[in-house]
């Protein structure tokens, strides 16, 4: 992989399954709380399986309804830091 941040080496859909396992397992109960969450995944990132994971949570199904047009100052950031083919 082309890129400055290491990666882990995971397969994409173990990742996710690992992903969608801890989500499960810890629910998030309001739309502040599950931006802070994506947010702080995205910045404490150390690993690029860590900013997919942040990106899964983002489009976790469960919190679909958390997905308005006031999101876009944490979308921007992600599009502005993430620039890259496999966030965007």
């Amino acid at each position: 992989m082309k890129s400055a941040m290491p990666f882990l080496g995971l397969a994409a859909p173990t990742q996710r399954q690992i992903s969608g396992d801890w989500f499960k397992a810890n629910r998030l109960t309001s739309s502040e709380q599950w931006q802070r969450e994506v947010l702080g995944l995205w910045r404490r990132a150390e690993y690029r399986e860590e900013r997919h994971a942040a990106l899964d949570l983002l489009r976790n199904r469960h919190y679909r309804s958390y997905i308005t047009p006031e999101l876009w100052d944490l979308l921007d950031e992600l599009i502005v830091s993430g620039a890259w083919w496999d966030y965007i």
